[in-house]
């Protein structure tokens, strides 16, 4: 894996690099001019530094004479009036000893004022010469004509390189402004105009950001922070229609049955029926509209705990044959009487399923029903397993479902026979719920139009049977 630099070492770095690299021009700059000056600015420096020694090994020989000035004048003098205008000796203790411009100074006792002198004369260079072991003196030289473009050399080296050293920050000073510019403040910036959009609404315009530092992370996890906020409003606003649905539809759904339960109590109460058999017919008719009403509230109170996110099915093993006999049975029983056909082909199998038992009934039941609802003579429901999945069909020899119907069947409220609705006072709830408590189990559900008629398939993984235990979902 890729060891990446962040941030913070990436700033530590850049700025010890605006301190060296000036500091390593100013410096190679100045070696270089140094080493390469005679032949740069034409100097002559090994001229200069010869006389200098010459001069101030006269000066030593010929010490003994510093008192008679103008014989060590004339002792020293071929050393020194080739290259200086002005030679100065004094003391430790800055008595001036000799001086070329006053022969006569020593008599005076003149204590020699060294500050004054090199503001006067900024080219002077100042020496120390050895008389004995434990003697020295100070001697300043004061170049002539000829040498002072060899100390002017000596500034222009250091200005030249103090300036391309200077030169060389200005650029790295410019070049890491902009680098940090396009690699923190644009971000930034950008981010902060997306914040405002954000603030006032918009949440469709992203940042698309590539870098791997702290500031790329940043912007990832703004970017899906954007996309949560924009999916957690989509889901509020089709929650809030789901409400909204809900309350019209379930207001239209009960309300058909209670007319028809108040209408029919009304009529036993007004004493016009006197015949015990229409009696009881229209009692009958009161607990059909009663028990419809009770299936109506609880696929709301279902569907209801399904958008809180509060449905929970304590599931465990079942064996495929078993639970779908189980099921099935009370069925059988049911259409042994009615007009349809209600027809079962279980697959034996060993295999089992992880479900729980009341919500794959619901499942079963709701696709049932619907199936009697548009049935013309035939409902068949079948199984079997392959490839370690359970596959249950319910089908029904009605009307087939446009291929648009089948895109939204499951959706909650949806409804395809709409001219129907009056009759038939459904929620266009239980498909949707099927579909979730499908889901719930890790399976799949979906239908299909046959040669004649449809088929709900219902698809569900199988486990062996050593995992039996009861698990929540």
């Amino acid at each position: 894996m890729k060891n990446r630099i962040g941030l913070r070492n990436k700033l530590i770095i850049l700025f010890t690099l605006v301190f060296l690299v000036p500091l390593l021009v100013f410096a190679s700059s100045y070696y270089y001019l140094s080493y390469n000056k005679n032949d740069i600015f034409k100097t002559e420096t090994r001229d200069f530094e010869q006389a200098m020694f010459a001069l101030k090994d006269r000066v030593a020989n010929n010490y003994r004479y510093i008192e008679r000035p103008y014989l060590f004048n004339d002792a020293i003098k071929s050393s020194y009036k080739n290259v200086a205008e002005r030679v100065i000796l004094m003391d430790p203790y800055y008595k001036l000893l000799f001086d070329t411009d006053d022969l006569e100074a020593i008599n005076r006792n003149i204590i020699f004022d060294d500050k004054s002198f090199i503001r006067e004369n900024r080219n002077a260079i100042e020496y120390y010469i050895d008389i004995t072991e434990d003697e020295y003196i100070f001697i300043y030289i004061v170049p002539n004509s000829d040498f002072k473009h060899m100390f002017d050399v000596a500034k222009y080296i250091t200005f030249i390189s103090i300036g391309l050293g200077f030169l060389v920050l200005l650029i790295m000073v410019i070049v890491i402004s902009r680098k940090l510019s396009n690699r923190i403040i644009k971000p930034i910036v950008t981010l902060s105009n997306l914040a405002e959009e954000i603030s006032s609404g918009n949440l469709d315009r992203g940042f698309d950001c590539v870098q791997d530092d702290e500031i790329g992370r940043f912007c990832r996890v703004f970017n899906t922070m954007r996309i949560n906020l924009k999916e957690s409003l989509i889901k509020q606003e089709e929650l809030e229609i789901n409400r909204r649905e809900l309350i019209a539809h379930i207001s239209h759904d009960l309300r058909t049955p209670l007319t028809s339960i108040k209408g029919h109590v009304e009529i036993l109460q007004d004493g016009l029926i006197d015949n015990k058999e229409k009696t009881m017919e229209y009692l009958e008719i009161i607990d059909r509209k009663s028990r419809h009403m009770e299936d109506l509230i609880d696929n709301l109170f279902t569907f209801s705990k399904m958008n809180l996110g509060e449905y929970r099915l304590e599931v465990q093993s079942f064996k495929v044959s078993n639970i779908l006999h189980s099921i099935l049975e009370d069925y059988v029983l049911e259409f042994q009487d009615n007009e349809i056909e209600f027809q079962v082909d279980i697959q034996e199998s060993d295999k089992s399923i992880m479900v729980n038992y009341r919500g794959l009934s619901q499942v079963i039941d709701n696709l049932i029903v619907n199936s009697r609802r548009y049935a013309l003579n035939t409902i068949k429901v079948s199984s079997h397993v392959y490839k370690e999945k359970l596959t249950i069909k319910v089908y029904d020899d009605g009307k087939k479902i446009s291929e648009n119907d089948i895109k939204h069947i499951f959706d909650p409220f949806y409804k395809v026979d709409k001219s129907r609705t009056g009759q038939t006072s459904q929620s266009g709830l239980g498909l949707a719920i099927c579909s979730y408590v499908v889901n719930h189990f890790g399976g799949n559900i979906y239908v299909a139009n046959e040669y004649v008629g449809k088929s709900f398939v219902v698809e569900l993984p199988v486990i062996s049977n050593s995992l039996g235990e009861t698990l929540l979902m």
